[in-house]
């Protein structure tokens, strides 16, 4: 659990992990999953005490599994606002509202934005622990967006299908969220959840849309894919456990 490998692995460009990777089935291993070869690059994703288990050497592209969730800080456990946060303005610079999070606004409007603990009082289908509520007042219709990126890979899960869910709910009546993934080309790749009505109560809303093969004429670093979830320009809603897995199957 503390001593590092001495050559790091690297993804390959397809975003999967070659499969000559060998572990000793004796030992425990933490999996630190990092933006760069070395310990102090950042920290993207990581698993303690891991044990293997018997594998194979198919590649993961020849079997019907699927993958763990693609998005980091799922439930917004962390933050980068002192919560509540509150803005009122014209077209501001997208904000970093948290780790792997991006809110676009256009348009005037005010904004506030809660990290919402939850507890026995607020059941929900996900179990999550903390949510994001959004208070938006003005801006311009169509303008609001919640994304994550996917950096330096344009072709990320071509030829795959990408599976969503995410657990919402909202104050008033109800309206209507959406999620495309979109690449760095502007091209709209596929609607991973339609649109879909929100209301009172929490629920857990599901999509999956299918990849063609790229079209993408970017390289890295320049190439990404965004996660692109659409709300209202007048909404009080909150969002948790929003989830991205990869599969061959329309599940």
């Amino acid at each position: 659990l503390n001593v590092p490998w001495t050559n790091p692995i690297r993804f390959l460009g397809n975003g999967t992990l070659p499969v000559d990777i060998f572990f000793e089935s004796d030992k425990v291993y933490r999996l630190e999953f990092r933006q760069g070869d070395t310990q102090s690059d950042p920290l993207i994703y990581e698993v303690n005490d891991y044990v293997a288990n018997s594998g194979g050497s198919s590649p993961v592209d020849t079997i019907a599994l699927s993958s763990g969730n693609q998005v980091t800080n799922p439930q917004f456990s962390i933050i980068n606002f002192p919560s509540p946060y509150v803005f009122s303005g014209t077209d501001p610079d997208p904000i970093e509202i948290a780790p792997g999070w991006t809110l676009e606004l256009a348009g005037t409007g005010t904004l506030t934005l809660t990290q919402v603990p939850l507890n026995s009082s607020n059941d929900n289908p996900s179990n999550a622990p903390y949510a994001l509520q959004l208070t938006l007042n003005g801006w311009t219709n169509e303008s609001v967006i919640l994304r994550q990126r996917f950096e330096q890979n344009g072709m990320l899960w071509a030829n795959k299908i990408v599976s969503s869910t995410i657990t919402a709910r909202l104050e008033g009546s109800p309206q209507s969220i959406s999620a495309t993934l979109v690449d760095s080309n502007s091209s709209v790749l596929t609607t991973v959840l339609p649109l879909t009505s929100v209301n009172e109560a929490w629920n857990e809303f599901t999509g999956y849309g299918e990849l063609a093969a790229s079209t993408n004429t970017d390289t890295p670093p320049a190439a990404y894919i965004d996660y692109r979830l659409a709300l209202p320009s007048n909404i009080d809603i909150y969002l948790s456990s929003i989830q991205l897995v990869v599969q061959e199957l329309p599940i």
